[in-house]
Parts: structure tokens; sequence; C-alpha cells
């Protein structure tokens, strides 16, 4: 092929991250997202806002969000519907041909790492959005946890194994405001979900699309067991990376593994993924492109 080595272009790498993020966001699998949405405020928020009103209080802004993204009972979910969202990344038509003789394919490659930041944001900030926006009208905004969050099982012992009770850690509660935790968990979550991008990436450049995407859905499912049961090294698996409660000490106020490595972890594992892909572009033949438009 033609110009696949053409010189290093910001202008066309945003042209393809631009183009593939209008077909992402206009493809009719978005409507995975409203579903997952309506499971977890079944699930999780309306019995967060039904333990308020038995104690009386609201709760803080925030805190869903913060649960969405740090309990371990919905950390399947996320990544799970990403995957879905993302199955047929990088996706490939007719046009990807056009893309690939004006552009070239390391412009293209950098485009598509651009494209899957760009969906990985949009994917975090429509759920925390939609989990701040389902609370809005009956919620505080001051920068402190609820009693939902610290007190509940207090006034309620018998609730002790609820959800409700275990949705944000008293290890996260005890040593980060909730501004800082909503923040950490975006960014954290938002590492993790580029990683799975990449992944899927790596199964694509090596001729192995539907096996890198069941390889990176059984990682994302062994990783959240692993950390369900609390295995001794469940820090191999990047989901424990994720929740920021795994990060500190049960009774006292520290780190056991430095939030700082986990981003580090994150961020290494993406270059990593992107580097066998960005090596192995070369080698995959674009002829083979069957036109996957309707």
């Amino acid at each position: 092929m033609e110009n696949n080595r053409s010189a290093f272009s910001l202008k066309k790498c945003f042209h393809i991250a631009k183009g593939e993020y209008v077909k992402w966001i206009c493809n009719p699998k978005l409507t995975l997202f409203a579903i997952m949405f309506l499971y977890i405020y079944d699930a999780m928020i309306t019995k967060m806002v039904q333990a308020a009103n038995d104690l009386n209080t609201e709760l803080m802004v925030l805190e869903p969000f913060i649960a969405i993204c740090n309990s371990s009972l919905l950390l399947l979910v996320l990544p799970s519907v990403y995957i879905g969202l993302m199955g047929d990344f990088p996706r490939l038509d007719g046009n990807s041909m056009f893309y690939l003789q004006r552009c070239g394919k390391q412009n293209w490659m950098i485009g598509q790492l651009l494209f899957s930041v760009f969906a990985s944001f949009t994917y975090l900030f429509l759920v925390f959005l939609a989990s701040a926006g389902s609370i809005f009208f009956r919620c505080t905004y001051e920068n402190r946890w609820s009693d939902v969050t610290t007190k509940y099982v207090k006034y309620f012992p018998e609730q002790s194994e609820s959800m409700v009770a275990k949705l944000i850690d008293g290890r996260l509660y005890n040593n980060l405001k909730p501004v800082s935790a909503c923040l950490l968990s975006f960014a954290l979550m938002l590492l993790f979900l580029v990683l799975i991008s990449m992944m899927l990436m790596s199964g694509f450049v090596i001729g192995k699309h539907a096996a890198g995407i069941a390889v990176t859905a059984a990682l994302v499912c062994i990783g959240t067991a692993i950390v369900q049961f609390r295995s001794s090294f469940y820090w191999l698996f990047p989901t424990a990376h994720v929740l920021l409660w795994t990060h500190f000490d049960e009774i006292y106020k520290y780190q056991v593994f430095p939030i700082a490595c986990s981003f580090l972890c994150l961020l290494v594992l993406i270059v990593l993924f992107y580097l066998i892909s960005f090596l192995r572009i070369d080698r995959y033949d674009f002829s083979k492109i069957a036109d996957m438009e309707d």
C-alpha cells in the first residue's frame, strides 16, 4: 500500500479520531448504555436513596458515581458494557482504505488511540451525569460523606450485609473526601477503559480480533473475581488498581499500595499494548477489508 508511512500529522490524527467518534456516538449500540444505567439505578441508586430516606438525610451528589466506580459488586458492569460498545474497535469499512491511503497507517493508529480516549471519557462522563442527575434535586453538595455512607450500619446493624453497606468501603471514606475520591475514580476508570481499547486493538493487528475480545472480557471477569475473593495477588490484574479503597489499610490511614503506582501501572500497560499494535500494524493486510457498512 502506498503512503503507509506518510509523515506524522496531528491534524490527520484528529480528523480520523473525529470520524470514528461520530460513527461511534451515532451507533445504535449506545442503547446498551441506557439499559446498563437502568439496571444500576434500580439495583443501586434507588437503594441509596431509600437508605437516605430511612436516615432522614440526603446523599452527597457525587456518592452514586463513586459507588459505581468503587463497588466490587459493580466492578464487572462498566467494563463489560464498554467492551460491548467497543467490540468492533477498530471499526473497518470501505472508507478505511481511503483513510489509510491519505493518512498512512501510523497516523491512523494514533487517531484510533485518540478516539479510544474520547470514547472512554464520553462513556464515563455520561455515567457521571446520569448518576448525579438522578439525585440532583434530593442531595447535598457539600464536600463531605453522607450518613448513608458513614453511619448506615450503625443505625441499621441488621443491614450490614446489604448492598448499601458495601457500596463505599470504609477505607475510602476514612481517607479521602468525596471530590478527591470522585476525581481519582474517574481518572483510574478512564485509564482502565483506554487499556481495554488498546487490548482490543492489539487483538485486531495480530489478526485475532474475536480472540482479543474474548481474552479482554475474560481478564476483566477473572480480575473481578480475584478482587471479590481478596486474593493475595490481585495487584497483578488491572481491575484491582481501579478500586480506590484497595489502596488503603483497613485500620490505619496509609496506603498499602500507592495510588500513584496504580496510575503508573495502567499507563505502562496502555503504552505496552499500543506499542504492540504500533509495531505490528505494518504486517496487517488492509487489502482484505470488507465493506461493513449497511
